[in-house]
């Protein structure tokens, strides 16, 4: 699948090959998977910004989450989120 990209300030358009990226989504969540996986269990992953370390085996698992109602808002300047 191919993508049409406007360039040189919108006079010339160059046909590209589509990539569908893997940082989103179902994909992510797979991909998090397979690494998690392939790490040692002993090894230390660092979190909060380089401040705090977890083992990979104490990281936690966080289901995917789906809402029943409603519509979800970003609060706190994009940090959290509200369900209305």
């Amino acid at each position: 699948m191919s993508t049409k990209l406007v360039i040189e300030r919108g006079t010339g358009i160059r046909e590209v090959e589509r990539v569908f990226t893997i940082w989103s989504g179902e994909a992510f969540l797979e991909y998090q998977k397979k690494k998690m996986f392939s790490l040692s269990p002993n090894m230390i992953i660092s979190t909060k910004r380089g401040t705090g370390s977890l083992k990979v085996v104490e990281y936690p698992y966080v289901p995917k989450k789906m809402h029943l109602g409603g519509f979800i808002i970003s609060t706190g300047r994009g940090t959290g989120t509200r369900l209305l």
